[in-house]
């Protein structure tokens, strides 16, 4: 991770246009890795393990040491578990390495320790089943046993292919690229964390951008397991899947709700404006990505309301 943002050899700042508007931000750093010494005990350890890298960046920025082990064991905890909260108040004062890392940790914590793990090692007979189970979701009850391994590791293939993808069109839209890719783990994990304190707010004049949040926030918000499948057995598959079809039903009849509401009682004039920040944010929430281009607090009771249900009713399982 060092080796890699050493290469790449990256200023402390960079800046993003838009609209003939010159946006600037900082970066920051980190590294290392974890290791876990048993499947049994990678998940319980990962977020310790994490913790104790961040705690190593954050005693050499001169902070106390107390108050850095806190810092880093709330920020690994939540990104191993892909929940996203922080308690850094700028983002934008770390090193590189350490938002990497950050990053890192929140994307495999979106698939889930276990799941990774089980696409590597082999031999586990029945408990390997256990673990299987307890971490990810699969359309059907009663999975056979050699094909588990197998199964996480077309899991994990199809959740790197949409990482990847979500990369290209973010840095195509004139991201750089290490905030593209830190944007992308945190997208696809459905998590919230961000290389830059600002978020997502940054980007809100463009279009394109804001629709690939869209988009891949969406689609991570779905069935990995009905994913693959669909790439086996067509796209059908999607359609005939019952939490599927509910997942996109609860989220446009969300969205139409929010838009008519924002049309009837906001200030926003232009309907693709309109359309645009009630897909965002409602998807943003459903999903329990935690990202946000507008100030939904100004918003109608009614739009309000319904984000509010959407936050009930959350993201289905990654996997």
């Amino acid at each position: 991770v060092n080796g890699w943002c050493a290469a790449k050899n990256r200023p402390a700042s960079s800046s993003y246009s838009n609209n003939g508007q010159s946006i600037t931000h900082k970066k920051l750093n980190f590294d290392s890795s974890i290791n876990p010494n048993s499947l049994a005990k990678c998940k319980r350890n990962a977020p310790k393990l994490s913790a104790t890298t961040a705690f190593v960046s954050a005693t050499n920025n001169n902070n106390s040491p107390i108050s850095a082990f806190v810092a880093a064991l709330f920020e690994a905890t939540s990104g191993i578990t892909a929940t996203g909260a922080t308690i850094i108040y700028s983002v934008d004062t770390l090193p590189n390495t350490f938002v990497l890392w950050r990053g890192l940790m929140h994307w495999v914590g979106g698939m889930g320790i276990i799941v990774l793990i089980l696409s590597f090692l082999k031999n586990l007979g029945a408990d390997a089943a256990h673990f299987f189970n307890a971490e990810a979701s699969v359309p059907k009850p009663g999975i056979v046993m050699p094909r588990i391994q197998s199964m996480a590791t077309k899991l994990w293939q199809l959740y790197i292919a949409f990482t990847a993808l979500c990369f290209l069109m973010l840095w195509a839209g004139g991201i750089e690229p290490f905030d593209a890719l830190n944007y992308a783990f945190s997208i696809i994990a459905t998590g919230g964390f961000a290389p830059t304190s600002a978020g997502a707010f940054i980007y809100e004049q463009s279009n394109y951008i804001c629709f690939v949040f869209i988009f891949f926030m969406f689609l991570a918000g779905g069935n990995f397991s009905v994913y693959y499948n669909a790439l086996q057995k067509g796209i059908r598959v999607l359609i005939n899947d019952f939490e599927t079809r509910m997942y996109w039903l609860v989220v446009f009849i969300g969205i139409a709700i929010v838009s008519i509401s924002l049309a009837l009682q906001s200030s926003y004039s232009s309907p693709l404006e309109i359309v645009r920040n009630a897909a965002f944010n409602l998807v943003s929430l459903q999903t329990g990505s935690g990202f946000a281009i507008s100030d939904y607090d100004l918003w109608p009771a009614a739009a309000q309301m319904m984000l509010f249900i959407c936050t009930f009713l959350d993201r289905k399982s990654v996997v």
